[in-house]
């Protein structure tokens, strides 16, 4: 009996330090576990939004710009709400320096440019394609009947090249007008295949942030990693989205700075631009952000 107390006495203390011991190794594991975390999400994020490297004032007739893509040579194709009219600013001189007229006003929401011709998406889901754009007299058609109408209210249009294809998300009733898609309370990024004349589910991801509805106001693609980024200004909120519609980083936007953020593009060196309305208060702005290569996320 001797014999065990003194061998407990001494095994006793020893389980306790090497326990404690554990226990410091793995808060301490974990603490470095969690910072590894917040630096590799910090490092995840290819943009500073907080620092454009340039900021483009746009004149009064741009006030509701309300999309952007980019048109080459250094260019960015813009839409307005109200007016028919593809205006192209000129990255390099700061300034619009084109105007081609292609319709009357309509409640125009985003564009995207496909080689000569310029895709133009109306809140109510008709989309115009102007072909040779950049002439004097454009040849416009309406794409085919989409199931789509102003309940849906399309604010969003983007090419993507690997698909050959027009992505649109909807601000407002995800679902098709007389069609059944399953979206299980979440939201939809439609695909219009350009070959095949045909709209289908592209993905869905979530359709709330912070707690809120997420309503989305412009998509893009990004022309190297390929990931999606989704523009909320109702949210002030920046995602990025994987081809499985997981949201794999998000950003918030200073209110200062993005008044009423409503465009996006890229230019194909990874630069992104955000447009934002004037909302009665001084100019209309693009502004300009600097890719930076440290994303760690597959594609």
């Amino acid at each position: 009996m001797r014999l065990l107390k003194a061998a407990l006495a001494l095994t006793m203390p020893m389980a306790w330090s090497i326990a404690m011991m554990a226990g410091a190794i793995f808060f301490t594991a974990s603490l470095l576990a969690d910072d590894a975390f917040v630096q590799a999400e910090e490092l995840s994020f290819p943009y500073d939004l907080d620092n454009p490297v340039e900021i483009f004032k746009l004149p009064h007739e741009l006030d509701e710009i309300s999309g952007i893509s980019y048109s080459g040579e250094d260019t960015l194709a813009c839409i307005q709400d109200e007016g028919g009219i593809i205006y192209i600013f000129d990255l390099s001189q700061g300034e619009v320096v084109e105007r081609y007229r292609f319709g009357k006003g309509r409640d125009y929401e985003d564009l995207a440019v496909v080689n000569e011709s310029a895709y133009v998406l109306q809140s109510n889901g008709h989309i115009f394609q102007v072909m040779n754009f950049r002439e004097k007299d454009p040849v416009v058609r309406k794409l085919k009947a989409l199931p789509l109408s102003s309940k849906n209210n399309t604010e969003g249009l983007a090419f993507d090249h690997k698909s050959n294809s027009l992505l649109i998300v909807c601000k407002g009733f995800q679902e098709l007008k007389g069609k059944h898609v399953d979206l299980s309370g979440e939201n939809a990024v439609y695909e219009f295949d350009l070959k095949r004349r045909t709209l289908s589910v592209r993905l869905v991801y979530p359709a709330l942030a912070g707690g809120s509805l997420f309503q989305p106001s412009a998509i893009a693609v990004h022309p190297i990693s390929g990931h999606i980024y989704i523009l909320s200004s109702v949210s002030r909120r920046l995602w990025i989205v994987d081809h499985k519609g997981k949201v794999i980083a998000e950003r918030r936007l200073n209110r200062k700075m993005f008044k009423q953020p409503e465009g996006i593009c890229f230019h194909p060196g990874g630069d992104l631009f955000i447009s934002n309305e004037s909302r009665g208060r001084g100019r209309a702005r693009i502004l300009r952000f600097k890719y930076q290569l440290k994303t760690i996320f597959p594609k």
